[in-house]
């Protein structure tokens, strides 16, 4: 016969943003700038929605994926390519496939981006670049105060 529960005092629900959060990765909150050329809609048909890269920036950056704006109008379930400009190497952007997972409505929108085939050596690299800047300037104060 299982022991009685009725005696045992039941745990505290937990919190909804821990139950909500899905994600393996710390994020971290970094501005850096990122183009997205759609290439696939959500039923994985070429994109047909224009060919130019769209220049936006990041919101929150981890080796898992990212939050992005002002890449204009992105459909959840597509497919994009992705180039990541970190300041420590602005002439050898970062470069990987990624799928729109989420769309955020707030004053712009922004999209949640999950890296599909990110090299293992890039993954490092966005998470020492993460790390070392906790606690730092913004990285677009680096950019302009370089010029």
């Amino acid at each position: 016969m299982p022991p009685t529960t009725a005696s045992q005092p039941k745990p505290p629900p937990l919190p909804a943003e821990v139950v909500n959060n899905r994600r393996c990765a710390r994020r971290h909150e970094l501005n850096v700038q990122v183009d997205v050329l759609p290439i696939l809609d959500p039923e994985g048909k070429p994109w047909t929605g224009g060919s130019a890269p769209r220049c936006g920036v990041t919101l929150d950056l981890n080796e898992r994926g990212l939050l992005c704006a002002r890449v204009g109008y992105l459909p959840v379930g597509g497919v994009v390519r992705l180039f990541i400009r970190l300041p420590t190497r602005p002439e050898e952007p970062i470069a990987c496939n990624a799928r729109v997972v989420r769309c955020e409505m707030s004053t712009v929108p922004a999209y949640g981006l999950k890296f599909l085939g990110l090299s293992l050596e890039d993954a490092q690299q966005i998470q020492r670049f993460a790390r070392a800047r906790r606690g730092a300037a913004p990285s677009w104060y680096y950019r302009f105060a370089a010029d």
